[in-house]
């Protein structure tokens, strides 16, 4: 088999990965970040036990997460303003990059070349936009800015490397959310949906066929939902809403059978948890609730090395009511 270092992150891609340097991960786990907690925790996906990987240190809020080719995890800080990377034997912190562009980094996804790129919702003065990093130097480059943009943080690489951006819209009452794509070369910007069933697009996941996955703290009554949207016609569906879901979905991913992860950081009374959706039923279940979270947020799950895998990571790192007072994730 041929083997290519090849990053698939943020969407959902059949990749071959080298085998892991750092043996730490296991096939099929889900790591997730929890920004109160300051920590990355391993979620054993058949039984929910929950396992601590990194806590304190360096952290101060983290929130997104990508797994390189080596099996370290890349995680944004949303309060420390940095990328870090962590060591998931051990839980070694180090900084990748912080400051200059980065003002609120929310979510990181994995480029083909290796590169990370972050979606930071305060940068370029507030709009937020897209930040492209390379992961040995740290150095910055902005891809897109302004535009669109009004509170940009979903994030999604889709199989052809268009980017996917989830932004909020200006946040006034109702559904007034946005999926924008942008070109990775350019920055160019157009609209791919607004409005209907997106009140507040967080978090976004690419699927195989193409087709966009977003987990909505909001839709359709402030109970939070998961939709389904075509990227080239824009249309909606609903692919589960309210059960368990409780108002904070902070994270989606996909499991290699093809089924959804949605973490809600209200659900289960306040103390938050992973829960599967089936993507045709909508139909869900409990994977794991409380222990070490206090405020899950997004996850990401393991592929399995040196094999073809499916890999996908939640996209969005935090969630903000409309006055962006509160912080989720």
């Amino acid at each position: 088999m041929k083997h290519f270092g090849i990053f698939c992150v943020v969407s959902v891609f059949i990749c071959t990965f080298p085998n892991y340097s750092i043996a730490a991960l296991v096939p099929g786990h889900i790591i997730i970040t929890d920004g109160t907690a300051r920590a990355v925790i391993d979620v054993n996906p058949v039984t929910g036990t929950q396992t601590m990987i990194s806590s304190g240190g360096l952290f101060q809020h983290p929130a997104g997460i990508a797994i390189a080719s080596d099996g370290s995890l890349v995680v944004t800080d949303r309060d420390a303003h940095a990328v870090f990377r962590v060591n998931p034997n051990g839980g070694a912190q180090t900084v990748i990059t912080s400051g200059g562009l980065l003002a609120d980094p929310a979510n990181v996804a994995i480029a083909a070349n290796g590169d990370l790129v972050v979606a930071d919702t305060d940068a370029f003065g507030g709009p937020g936009g897209v930040i492209r990093i390379n992961p040995i130097t740290g150095v910055q480059t902005p891809v897109s800015q302004g535009g669109n943009f009004v509170v940009a943080f979903g994030l999604a690489i889709s199989s052809t490397g268009q980017y996917y951006v989830g932004d909020r819209g200006p946040q006034a009452v109702g559904s007034d959310g946005l999926i924008i794509r942008v070109n990775p070369s350019t920055g160019a910007q157009s609209v791919v949906a607004s409005g209907g069933l997106l009140w507040n697009p967080d978090h976004l996941v690419v699927t195989l066929s193409g087709d966009i996955l977003e987990a909505d703290h909001d839709a359709p009554d402030g109970s939070g939902s998961v939709i389904r949207i075509n990227p080239n016609t824009g249309l909606q569906f609903v692919v589960s809403s309210h059960g368990f879901f409780s108002g904070g979905p902070t994270g989606i991913a996909l499991e290699g059978d093809g089924n959804i992860l949605v973490s809600d950081a209200n659900a289960f009374d306040g103390n938050g948890g992973i829960i599967r959706v089936n993507p045709i039923t909508g139909v869900q279940s409990v994977v794991s609730s409380g222990g070490f979270f206090i405020n899950p947020s997004e996850l990401v799950v393991v592929p399995e090395p040196g094999e073809g895998a499916i890999i996908v990571v939640a996209v969005t790192a935090f969630l903000k009511r409309r006055h962006r007072l509160q912080k989720f994730g």
